[in-house]
């Protein structure tokens, strides 16, 4: 069964020339790290500044939503959405319970690094 939902976790201070045009948006996952903001696109094909972007051309991805995930003011991660069926998937509301979620997870994050510098 194929699920038109894509999940992924990129890890912080991976070079994005390291990821892969065809498995990463690296403009988008580039942004979100500098910008330290997350990024809705309800129709990736025509959002400005991305209809021409190389990993939308190939997925033809229709909704994505990228965000950063922070913990003491850095970037731990980046989490990266996208809906290959349906457009406006991601909303602001959704925004903000991921937000929530990504909150409790920078708090995990920090401290399995913690834990993994003592051991």
């Amino acid at each position: 069964m194929t699920f038109p939902v894509s999940v992924t976790l990129i890890k912080p201070n991976l070079p994005l020339g390291e990821l892969s045009d065809q498995k990463h948006p690296k403009d988008l996952v580039a942004r979100v790290e500098a910008m330290k903001t997350s990024v809705i696109l309800a129709d990736a094909s025509t959002a400005p500044g991305y209809e021409r972007d190389r990993y939308v051309q190939r997925n033809a991805p229709k909704s994505l939503f990228t965000m950063p995930i922070i913990g003491s003011g850095e970037v731990l991660g980046v989490l990266h959405l996208e809906n290959t069926l349906a457009k406006g998937v991601f909303t602001p509301a959704r925004r903000e319970i991921l937000s929530t979620i990504m909150t409790l997870a920078s708090i995990s994050l920090t401290n399995a690094l913690l834990y993994a510098r003592q051991a």
